[in-house]
């Protein structure tokens, strides 16, 4: 089941990129750097706010249902506290190689 993914085709390796998957089910964005580019994996996590929590995207379905609420994003890179049931990996990104926004 493509999920989250449905559409999506990855982009060709870089200088600087790796690759970049979605995943399925959470439709969390892994991004996996180079050695130019800190070596490491930034992941973006949507989710939305149930009452001051923030809460992971419902699982995908057939009819293409849409997350309620808004939905928001985070960077996870070194240090990172995990967002909505997701930390960020072992191999996590240092900050000082992330994009401004995630620092």
């Amino acid at each position: 089941d493509e999920g989250y993914r449905k559409g999506y085709a990855p982009p060709a390796a870089t200088r600087n990129i790796k690759g970049i998957t979605i995943d399925a089910t959470k439709g969390v964005i892994t991004i996996e750097t180079s050695s130019s580019a800190g070596n490491g994996t930034l992941l973006l996590v949507p989710f939305t706010d149930n009452a001051g929590t923030p809460t992971v995207l419902p699982a995908p379905n057939a009819t293409d249902s849409v997350a309620p609420g808004v939905v928001q994003w985070r960077c996870l890179v070194k240090g990172s506290t995990a967002v909505a049931g997701v930390s960020p990996p072992d191999n996590a990104l240092a900050a000082k190689y992330a994009p401004a926004e995630c620092r």
